[in-house]
């Protein structure tokens, strides 16, 4: 098959901002944050770094690597965000992305859903691998053939990625135990009825739950990487067939939480509901896990490091459709991308257990992974919930942004919460640039301080309210749209950093600075990915930010997931999804009322 992009544009390169705009840019953001002290001595250290000999060799050898590689950031980018974080994936880096829930009638029906979605996944992949994907103009789309057969491997330090991208099998992980699956004889791809049939050979197995190997993948990465080695020992082909395959498909058992149908499901994909329950019918590692539950949870986990959140909403998007179109038996997408590889009934092998040899040793690190993750399993508050007042639909009739005006209502909401402004971190894409990824965009603003302290002031009429709201959105929007064309701050500030470490250069002081430490880190955690079906993405944080929040703005609603932790007395995630309901019903109020 023919490599994905081999027919796409060149797309140009991330730019490099100039250092004075940077740190212009930089002091504006930082302004809100931080008192006169701390400012005054803020604006002493970035003169006295813009000055410097170093900031001069530090951004020309990051002009000189722009003209060398496709994109300067992206190796740096890499290992700093996730192959050098030796947190776990689970539940710190991993997120969840639903599909539209479903209702089984029976165990057929759950399983007829997965074989209609592990050809519609195949199929994906090979429209992938013939260029064929819509709007790859527009987009590096160089992420989406990185997607199937990559995994991530443990390694003291640093991991590793491995792509396996001409891999012909699957992994089906039930009751703990994996098994080998084989979808293409000879260049073809087996039919529905074949999946169907080899499904029920594993499910109607009278499997006990096995020895929960795959909670090995959710340990700190240094300890994985410890066990990883010994384990490989002891079975290298059983590691090497899960490792290859082109994703994992979790069929898993109903979940027992008692909570909201949504909010269940974003704990089914993000955890599982720990080792006693589904989470470790896993391998974390792989960057695709497609997830079944018996109770019509559906979606996928995916490890971040190989690609970001709106590629695989996108694919979501497709595979919903190609799903819904073989459910209905019409002329459908899902005939017409087959017509090479046409879908049908093949002999072939059938599914295959791996049989794993554990020492004594691993035996205890299973059971110490056990431990360390229902830790953070029972230490996790999650609340996943659509907000139905309104969507992108109201917001465009105002003339305002949707995606900035989600992020003033959470701005607003965090004040409502803690009686103080936050510094929140939004990914921005920058996937116009070859081999883009994200910008760290710190949506903090004095002009939305400025409309936090109206809208909560009682006294104030509608007219200031709403101008300060829309200039609050506004303002958002310019730092957003600059962040999304390569002009941010953070990235450039990470690429002098990794620039001074390759020039065996002192770190820049601005960077251990007090201030810029401030700058960076985050209460909250947000994301938009964006889909027109019924979906829903959620991620965990580290420690030191107490929320993360992902949404979803459709036409007429706005789904929501909200990640925070219970040790921390502090949050409350269903204290904050009130909040945010309330933020943005009366933000909607302060422009309908205005214009009244």
């Amino acid at each position: 098959m023919a490599s994905f992009g081999s027919n796409t544009p060149n797309f140009p390169k991330l730019p490099v901002p100039k250092l004075e705009d940077t740190l212009r840019k930089y002091l504006r953001s930082l302004k809100p944050m931080v008192d006169s002290n701390e400012w005054s001595r803020a604006i002493q250290v970035v003169r006295q770094f813009q000055e410097s000999e170093l900031a001069r060799k530090l951004q020309d050898y990051v002009e000189r690597r722009r003209q060398e590689k496709e994109n300067w950031l992206n190796e740096w980018y890499l290992c700093m965000r996730y192959l050098d974080n030796r947190l776990p994936t689970a539940l710190c880096s991993s997120p969840g992305q639903m599909l539209p829930l479903e209702h089984f009638e029976n165990e057929n029906a759950r399983l007829s859903y997965t074989a209609r979605l592990i050809i519609a996944a195949t199929t994906y992949k090979m429209v992938i691998d013939r260029g064929e994907l819509p709007d790859n103009t527009k987009r590096d789309m160089s992420q989406y053939s990185k997607m199937f057969g990559a995994c991530r491997i443990p390694h003291p330090s640093r991991d590793k990625i491995k792509f396996h991208p001409h891999s012909e099998h699957i992994i089906i992980a039930f009751r703990n135990q994996f098994f080998k699956l084989k979808l293409f004889h000879n260049s073809q791809l087996i039919g529905e009825r074949q999946l169907l049939k080899h499904l029920h050979s594993i499910t109607s197995q009278p499997l006990e739950p096995g020895i929960p190997i795959g909670i090995l993948t959710t340990e700190q990465r240094d300890k994985w990487a410890q066990t990883y080695e010994e384990l490989t020992k002891e079975n290298e082909k059983q590691i090497n067939d899960i490792e290859t395959c082109l994703f994992l498909v979790c069929l898993d058992e109903t979940s027992d939480a008692k909570v909201n149908r949504l909010t269940k499901a974003g704990m089914h994909l993000l955890h599982g509901g720990g080792s006693k329950q589904n989470g470790s019918n896993r391998w974390y590692d792989k960057t695709l896990q497609f997830v079944i539950g018996s109770d019509g949870t559906v979606g996928l986990i995916y490890e971040h490091s190989v690609c970001d959140g709106q590629p695989i909403a996108n694919m979501v998007e497709y595979l919903n459709h190609l799903m819904l179109d073989m459910k209905c038996n019409a002329a459908s997408i899902f005939r017409q991308t087959q017509r090479d590889e046409a879908c049908s009934d093949v002999s072939d092998e059938g599914p295959s257990k791996l049989i794993f040899r554990l020492t004594e040793s691993i035996r205890s690190d299973i059971r110490e992974a056990e431990g360390n993750f229902n830790e953070s399993v029972n230490n996790s508050d999650i609340e996943w919930f659509k907000f139905d007042s309104f969507g992108k639909d109201f917001i465009k009739s105002v003339q305002l942004s949707p995606d900035s005006f989600v992020q003033i209502a959470i701005q607003l909401s965090f004040y409502r919460m803690h009686g103080l402004s936050s510094n929140i971190y939004e990914a921005v894409s920058t996937s116009k640039f070859a081999k883009g990824r994200v910008e760290s965009l710190r949506s903090f603003s004095e002009e939305a301080v400025t409309f936090i302290r109206i809208a909560l002031d009682q006294i104030k009429g509608n007219d200031e309210q709403s101008a300060a709201l829309r200039l609050a959105v506004n303002t958002h929007k310019r730092d957003s749209l600059e962040a999304g064309e390569g002009y941010g701050t953070e990235r450039h500030f990470m690429g002098l950093k990794a620039a001074a470490e390759e020039l065996n250069l002192p770190v820049p002081s601005l960077h251990c600075d007090s201030t810029y430490i401030k700058s960076i880190t985050s209460r909250v955690s947000t994301s938009q990915v964006a889909t027109n079906c019924d979906s829903l993405t959620g991620f965990g944080t580290i420690p030191t930010d107490l929320y993360a929040c992902c949404y979803n703005i459709r036409p007429s609603d706005i789904n929501i997931s909200i990640f925070s932790f219970k040790s921390n007395l502090l949050t409350t995630s269903a204290g904050m999804k009130d909040a945010i309901i309330s933020s943005l019903c009366d933000m909607r109020d302060i422009l309908i009322q205005c214009n009244n």
